[in-house]
């Protein structure tokens, strides 16, 4: 029994000086028996998934098999969508039950031999052993459309939800399964900068973020900081979650804090913040200018509008069921064209 309440101390971050907490794990041992208090070395204590500890055991076993029997594995990564706005808009407590109802969701929705986790915060992961990419896009997109579809109603108030995520498959994107963790980890970025509310496919390249042309759109220019600061104008090149490529008749320094109106055929025009990273001079005096934008900071109508014209985009061709975009996976910030 002393053994056992050693591992579950462990497994909670607890030490021997929380001595309440240990009369309460050897009562219930004492009452229901090892092996059901066994579990709260393995179970997320909110969710009732498996924790991170376990699933990285798990993990370990399921890559030795991959590696061993050449067989198929897909990791899928998942994190809830403004979940920071529905803990300070709605309280905590709202915030675990969003948790758990996502969670509920995803034991519903995966099958018996994938493993499910609570990774940490918001996160979720799924793994797929014996599963190739396109079928763990088919459970990727049901888990998705089941968070969409599944509004909660806390203290009379409605909270909608959408969650996005990442997948990534063993042989496909990596000889090696012990990247697969990572690599799901870096789609679940490229979501979010699509617009969120979307699965993405890990493909290694050297953008972070879709981008879509703006056909020369008229744009004005003006750095912060500076009191009657010029303004110029210019064209929109492409634009992304992550930033927008312009051309204006003046070459900014690098560095430089500037705001950007961009006239968009789909309303009125789109106000943005960001950084100058980028400088080329081209023909007759005028400039190409990189502005990154972080999209997390980023004003979320703005964000929004940007989404909806990357998914959009993707109408014009070729595209995965559902919401799933192919998306690049560099880590890169640079908005080069």
């Amino acid at each position: 029994m002393e053994n056992l309440s050693g591992i579950i101390l462990e497994s909670r971050g607890k030490t021997p000086s929380d001595e309440e907490f240990i009369k309460e794990v050897n009562r219930l041992i004492a009452e229901y028996g090892p092996e059901a208090c066994a579990a709260l070395c393995i179970r997320d204590s909110l969710t009732g998934l498996a924790n991170r500890a376990h699933f990285a055991s798990l993990y370990e076993q399921q890559i030795a098999a991959a590696r061993r029997y050449g067989t198929d594995l897909s990791i899928l990564f998942l994190d809830l969508d403004n979940f920071k706005d529905i803990n300070d808009n709605f309280g905590h407590s709202a915030g675990d039950i969003v948790l758990k109802t996502v969670a509920g969701i995803i034991e519903k929705e995966k099958r018996d031999s994938d493993i499910a986790a609570r990774y940490g915060g918001d996160e979720f992961v799924v793994m797929m052993p014996h599963t190739s990419s396109i079928s763990g896009q088919v459970l990727a997109e049901r888990i998705r459309r089941a968070v969409e579809k599944r509004p909660i109603c806390h203290n009379h108030l409605g909270i909608n939800l959408t969650i996005s995520g990442g997948l990534a498959s063993f042989p496909l994107n990596s000889q090696n399964p012990h990247d697969l963790l990572r690599m799901a980890d870096a789609a679940v970025y490229l979501a979010k900068g699509a617009g969120k509310n979307t699965i993405s496919l890990y493909k290694h390249e050297k953008r972070r973020y879709r981008r879509i042309g703006l056909d020369n759109q008229p744009v004005l220019v003006q750095e912060l900081g500076f009191q009657a600061a010029e303004i110029y104008s210019g064209i929109g090149k492409n634009i992304s979650i992550g930033g927008l490529l312009l051309q204006i008749p003046a070459a900014l320094p690098i560095g430089a804090q500037i705001k950007v109106s961009v006239s968009m055929p789909d309303g009125p025009p789109l106000f943005l913040i960001g950084s100058v990273v980028r400088v080329k001079a081209c023909d007759a005096g005028n400039f190409e200018i990189g502005m990154a934008v972080s999209f997390k900071e980023m004003e979320k109508s703005a964000s929004k509008r940007i989404g909806n014209l990357l998914r959009q985009s993707e109408g014009a061709g070729a595209k995965p069921p559902g919401r799933i975009a192919q998306t690049d996976g560099s880590l890169e910030g640079s908005p080069n064209a």
